[in-house]
């Protein structure tokens, strides 16, 4: 058998080289293929940028829209008016032709630190004749007429934007008496030199609005990175430029993720920031440190001092019994039993113990991180039942 397998071997070895020979042949010899050879395009084509990616251009300092439309000031009080002058004046307005003042919007005002109106007309300046008008300011309930002092035509300044050419604001600070529950309504007049007026349409009914000033921000609650999450901070914050730099208080930040845990509801997430506008203050991880697990409450006479996970403290005053919340925080505090909790916009709730100590970190559904403190350390159990120790 063995011999039967090496003649075959021996016959078959040489047909099938003489069978090879021919495409290995053909391989050598098959002619070069020719590329294309690179040649130099067109030069490109110098078109203009599209209508709608150009740059605005910038308008000049007397056409532009001011924050808030210069105030008008008022002449002196109100006055009630009897029912049949009400009347007369109401038939007066609604029966004007051909008004000098137009197209009154009439809207809650935006004076800040004040309760005023804001309103915006057009003008039709065609008749040289009038020289002079008057704002009037009606107030439905007790039918009071307020009329502003007398203005000249020269005081009229189109730059008001797009809601109509002109716009003027009045509110209590130029000696308008203005009440945010009610509704009012105001006739603009044209004086003629002759004596007679063209008043206007009324304008839509609108309530004034109590604009305040915004309290500043404590040094502290602006010195941590703005980028915690336990305060449920306003989107309105300090800018933060380079290398983390904050261009409000120039304080220098840096956040540092150094491990985390993957798993349902809060997981556990170790977080350190640092602040030098906290470089005074002791942290877990030294000077200026704060730590995501290293949250305190302090109580105190004014209320209680919240030291938040990127080391920003707010203060919450006690009135009657609650906590009210500083500016620019959307969290809120209250009493637990010995201790508190904070309640995020997102009912995520931080717990601490009665000495202020973080306790847990829990999500809607009751679920998250807890904290156990020993004379060892803490440690952090999370939702999956793993543990962490911190010494």
């Amino acid at each position: 058998m063995a011999n039967r397998l090496r003649w075959l071997i021996f016959i078959l070895a040489p047909a099938v080289a003489v069978a090879l020979l021919p495409s290995y042949a053909r391989a050598q010899t098959a002619p070069a293929v020719a590329f294309p050879a690179v040649v130099d395009g067109a030069a490109p084509v110098d078109r203009p940028a599209p209508f709608a990616a150009r740059p605005d251009q910038a308008l000049p300092p007397e056409k532009v829209p001011p924050p808030v439309p210069a105030g008008i000031k008022a002449g002196g009080a109100p006055v009630a008016l009897p029912a049949a002058v009400w009347e007369q004046l109401r038939g007066a307005r609604i029966a004007a032709d051909e008004p000098v003042f137009s197209n009154l919007l009439l809207r809650p005002g935006f004076v800040l630190g004040d309760t005023s109106l804001v309103v915006y007309f057009d003008v039709d300046d065609r008749d040289p004749a009038w020289t002079q008008w008057k704002v009037r300011l009606y107030e439905f309930g007790s039918q009071t007429e307020q009329a502003s002092t007398t203005l000249e035509r020269s005081d009229l300044v189109a730059n008001c934007g797009a809601v109509r050419e002109f716009c003027r604001s009045f509110g209590a600070a130029q000696g308008w008496v203005l009440d945010p529950a009610k509704e009012y309504v105001v006739t603009i007049a044209a004086l003629f030199p002759d004596g007679h007026e063209v008043v206007s349409p009324d304008s839509p009914k609108s309530q004034p609005r109590n604009t305040v000033i915004p309290p500043p921000i404590p040094a502290k609650q602006a010195s941590g990175c703005g980028c915690g999450a336990a305060l449920g901070m306003t989107a309105a914050k300090q800018a933060v430029r380079g290398d983390g730099v904050n261009t409000a208080t120039g304080a220098f930040t840096r956040v540092e993720s150094d491990v985390s845990m993957a798993s349902f509801a809060i997981p556990f997430a170790s977080v350190r920031v640092y602040s030098s506008a906290n470089a005074a203050v002791p942290g877990p991880f030294g000077p200026g440190w704060a730590w995501s697990y290293d949250m305190r409450v302090t109580g105190g006479t004014e209320g209680a001092v919240v030291r938040a996970d990127d080391g920003a403290e707010v203060l919450y005053r006690l009135v009657d019994g609650v906590y009210q919340r500083p500016a620019g925080v959307r969290s809120n505090l209250r009493r637990a039993g010995e201790g508190w909790e904070l309640v995020t916009l997102r009912e995520v709730v931080y717990g601490f113990d009665a000495q202020g100590r973080l306790s847990f970190i829990r999500s809607p559904r009751g679920i998250g991180v807890s904290l156990a403190y020993t004379a060892a350390g803490i440690t952090i159990t999370d939702p999956s039942g793993r543990a962490v120790e911190a010494a």
